[in-house]
């Protein structure tokens, strides 16, 4: 389980610097996706900012109490489950055919860490 439980707290950190990224300087996705910013695109970066960081917060608390706060686990699961499938709508829909280099590095980023979160989860399915 201290193996588990380092790399959530791996997976934390990640959620963190990742959020505070995305939170604090918004305008630097659209030039990742070599877009223009809008209102609308820098406040949903923003918001995608702090899931992150709450994916963080609760990956640290199932860190801290794995027993009985394991279960939080499931918050950032299914956030990069949900965010793995926007980055393949993306991708398939052709809509930012200058970013599919991006939108790879962003699905493989987010998809890197749902094994992770599934093993930590797995010994607490029978608790």
């Amino acid at each position: 389980m201290r193996l588990w439980r380092g790399l959530i707290l791996l997976a934390a950190l990640d959620s963190a610097v990742v959020g505070g990224w995305a939170a604090v300087r918004p305008t630097d996705l659209f030039t990742l996706f070599q877009q223009p910013p809008n209102g609308d695109g820098l406040l949903l970066c923003r918001l995608l900012g702090v899931l992150y960081l709450f994916h963080a917060l609760f990956l640290v608390l199932a860190a801290y109490r794995p027993a009985s706060l394991g279960r939080l686990v499931l918050v950032p699961l299914l956030g990069r489950l949900g965010l793995c499938g926007v980055w393949l709508w993306l991708l398939a829909s052709g809509r930012m055919p200058a970013a599919s280099n991006a939108l790879l590095a962003l699905l493989m980023h987010d998809a890197v860490w749902l094994p992770v979160f599934a093993g930590f989860l797995w010994p607490l399915r029978r608790g």
